[in-house]
């Protein structure tokens, strides 16, 4: 039988079944096998999105006359034609190096991506044996919708007219002239509704019937079918993107909707901080991992430095002061410390370079020094010197700290440091002393 679940990480690659004899089909993190149906599919999918950063996410190759797809820098689940879910787990390094253990730290990290419903995933879900993403995020949706239940389900107040036996509401004369004559036991009337068929709640019945088609746990699919319980009034959603509209034209009275209505997003229209779209997968819900290794990063140094002054996206400076009378380029380095009197710029990259290989720069990408020789003399406009840090994800060719490079013999010092991603702390302890001493 047709395993119906996979799980691969960042840089495997994707075969096409029918171009192995049935003894070389060894599935591992690093490779598995498709349909023929599944991998066209497949192909089809990264080739209508070639408009987009796709190629950030999937290649296209070739190896001793075969096809295969390398799976990138986005990690996340994508569902075949046929009903096969693909998870794409990132290629961290973790103490056991097992499935189970990138699985976990995977939601751990997921859990810090800001803007998102990951939160709402439990850490029960990050200590069990292995269990498919799909069905952890389906919980994390239900938990949230427990949380609104308690709140209350906002019901929309609608006015209808109808016969009556006793009047409710206010009386409409013309009407009950023209339709009561020869019924006078009847009052035809105007009265208020108190209605829980609002967008929102058709959004979410619609999410949770959804859900139900999807989910192959039985504890999962026994809450959603309690769920609907609660919405037996309310309709399916037929215009989907018109109702979330709705809700965003009127964002304030749906507050307490919010972490709800970033799941259904999620499960409805496929919005997970890319825009790849298509007709010839199921779903593709892909996120990329430069940007959750930089909110997961950036959470642990803010919670952890509280005597410090820990901005995320600092957004104050541009690259080109003027213009046409404006300023061009904004700069965005992903976290600015202040002390009082010292200043860390710090920027995050997913990469793997190699401490093993000075002579090749440690494999460094230029861009990334010259990026962070702009960060560091635009925020010399503080008055403070600046010193400069790249994090990148410890690996087995980096684990420790390089040796310090120096932009200018006197000022702008760049520290390269490794973050562990099971234990981040390390680093912080680093920062931090970078933060207590002063440069001479």
């Amino acid at each position: 039988m047709k395993k119906r679940s996979k799980v691969i990480r960042e840089f495997g690659k994707i075969w096409k079944r029918e171009d192995f004899a049935e003894a070389e089909l060894q599935e591992n993190p690093d490779q598995i096998f498709l349909s023929t149906g599944d991998f066209i599919h497949l192909i089809a999918f990264i080739e209508e999105n070639r408009h987009t950063e796709i190629n950030k996410a999937f290649q296209i190759a070739r190896q001793k006359g075969k096809s295969f797809i390398q799976v990138k820098n986005y990690v996340g689940i994508i569902e075949t034609k046929e009903g096969v879910t693909v998870e794409i787990l990132p290629k961290v390094y973790t103490a056991s190096d097992t499935l189970e253990k990138q699985q976990q730290l995977f939601l751990r990290m997921l859990r810090q991506l800001r803007n998102s419903p990951f939160i709402s995933i439990k850490n029960a879900h990050l200590k069990i044996s292995p269990f498919p993403i799909l069905e952890v995020f389906i919980s994390g949706f239900l938990n949230e919708l427990k949380k609104l239940q308690k709140t209350g389900l906002k019901k929309d107040y609608r006015t209808q007219s109808s016969n009556q036996r006793f009047l409710r509401g206010k009386l409409l004369f013309h009407k009950q002239l023209k339709n009561n004559l020869t019924k006078p036991h009847l009052l035809y009337a105007e009265h208020d509704n108190h209605l829980l068929d609002t967008p929102a709640n058709r959004l979410l019945k619609t999410c949770l019937k959804l859900l139900l088609k999807k989910s192959k746990s039985i504890r999962n699919q026994n809450q959603i079918r309690h769920q609907l319980l609660y919405f037996d009034s309310v309709s399916i959603s037929e215009n989907i993107l018109a109702d979330l509209q709705r809700i965003d034209h009127e964002n304030r009275l749906y507050r307490h909707y919010q972490q709800c209505l970033r799941w259904t997003r999620i499960f409805l229209m496929g919005q997970s901080f890319t825009n790849f779209k298509g007709r010839h997968l199921n779903q593709a819900l892909l996120f990329p991992m430069e940007r959750i290794f930089e909110d997961y990063v950036g959470v642990h140094i803010k919670k952890q430095l509280l005597d410090f002054d820990v901005k995320l996206q600092d957004k104050r400076f541009h690259l080109i002061n003027e213009h046409l009378g404006k300023p061009k380029f904004r700069l965005r380095p992903d976290i600015v410390i202040r002390s009082a009197d010292k200043l860390l710029i710090i920027d995050t990259k997913w990469k793997n370079i190699d401490q093993n290989r000075p002579k090749a720069n440690y494999e460094i990408r230029q861009s990334d020094m010259y990026q962070l020789f702009a960060y560091g003399e635009k925020y010399r406009q503080t008055g403070l010197s600046p010193t400069l840090v790249l994090l990148y994800p410890k690996q087995p060719n980096l684990t420790r700290p390089l040796p310090l490079f120096k932009y200018h013999p006197d000022h702008l010092p760049l520290y390269i440091i490794p973050v562990d991603l099971e234990r981040p702390g390390a680093e912080i302890v680093l920062i931090r002393h970078l933060l207590r001493q002063c440069e001479s």
